[in-house]
């Protein structure tokens, strides 16, 4: 029961769809809609055997650019660093990196066109960012919307609610700690 209306409950091996009557569902004078699920277990022994993997398929294809890359030339005098295209090459291993001298670095995945997306997936190693942004545009000097927010990174695997469209996605890093982020994968997923 929901507010004295009958609700229909859906479950599925991936999904728990819970329906309200319409004139519930669309009713203006409704502040809020609180849904309170009683569970027959303890919710962390119900959680699938393996993880559940980020995107379907391959993800979009993407230029990857940087506020700044760090770089340096070895003893030898052979070119060496961390540049933004990294992120996007499976088969390199070096991470991004930023420039010693950046205060606001970013790194920002060019999509070529406006393209449909629903799935973001970064991977940044020694926990050295203690605050991110993450956001889009739909053109190429369009307005930056964020699209989530936190204070570790690791590995980040989000799935919004709706799909996005946009021409560049890119994350910023307003603080950093213990040294430069290190972002080795950095991919966006088609919506679904």
């Amino acid at each position: 029961m929901f507010g004295g209306e009958p609700v229909t409950v859906e479950q599925s091996t991936d999904k728990l769809v819970v329906r309200m009557a319409p004139a519930l569902a669309t009713n203006q004078d409704v502040i809020d809609r609180i849904v309170e699920l009683q569970l027959a277990d303890d919710a962390w022994r119900m959680l699938p055997d393996e993880a559940i993997p980020t995107g379907s398929g391959a993800p979009l294809a993407a230029r990857a650019t940087a506020s700044s890359e760090n770089r340096y030339k070895r003893p030898s005098g052979k070119a060496a660093g961390n540049p933004a295209a990294n992120v996007t090459d499976p088969k390199q291993r070096a991470p991004w990196s930023k420039a010693g001298a950046d205060p606001d670095p970013w790194l920002m995945l060019d999509l070529g066109e406006a393209k449909a997306f629903r799935e973001v997936f970064i991977q940044e190693h020694h926990s050295r960012i203690p605050r991110f942004v993450v956001e889009y545009r739909r053109t190429a000097t369009g307005i930056w919307t964020p699209i989530i927010s936190g204070k570790r990174l690791n590995d980040l695997s989000y799935r919004m609610a709706r799909p996005a469209t946009a021409r560049s996605v890119r994350i910023r890093f307003p603080q950093t700690q213990g040294g430069a982020p290190q972002v080795s994968r950095f991919e966006v997923y088609a919506s679904r």
